[in-house]
């Protein structure tokens, strides 16, 4: 059975890692244009942007709690 591909523009460059939240519920993705991006996994909308970094981000991660 294949599932349904869903493709969107994350970022303005390369992303450099993905990253599923623990309840399966968001994605996180970091990119080469600065920033790292959380999206809504049900309808995959953004929901959040972290901005401010000086040179691209190249790896996330998140804490449990």
């Amino acid at each position: 059975m294949l599932k349904e591909t869903t493709i969107f523009q994350a970022h303005d460059g390369h992303v450099t890692q993905v990253l599923f939240s623990s309840d399966n519920t968001a994605l996180l993705s970091a990119g080469m244009d600065n920033s790292v991006k959380i999206w809504s996994i049900v309808d995959w909308e953004l929901t959040g942007v972290f901005e401010g970094h000086e040179n691209s981000v190249n790896a996330v991660a998140l804490n449990r709690d």
